[in-house]
């Protein structure tokens, strides 16, 4: 998912990215995954630091950090926070 969502970044250009979309894109990929459960695999993905960044339920975005996002996997503590 991490991929999908590095490269979603990088062709969007923003830091905001709509749950909606991410969505969309998962189910064009053949994953069929409702918005709670996108939610909870990017809370995830942000526990474990393979995202820096917060989820916005209110507003349905994830939102990353302007300063490498998605940092390399040599660096990621896979133990949490």
């Amino acid at each position: 998912y991490r991929n999908l969502f590095r490269h979603m970044h990088s062709l969007m250009g923003t830091n905001k990215l709509s749950l909606t979309l991410m969505a969309s894109a998962l189910s064009s990929a053949g994953v069929d995954m409702d918005i709670d459960e996108l939610e909870c695999v990017l809370a995830n993905l942000i526990y474990h630091n393979y995202v820096k960044g917060y989820i916005s339920h209110q507003k349905r975005f994830l939102v990353v950090s302007a300063k490498d996002p998605f940092p390399s996997l040599a660096g990621v503590n896979p133990g949490g926070a």
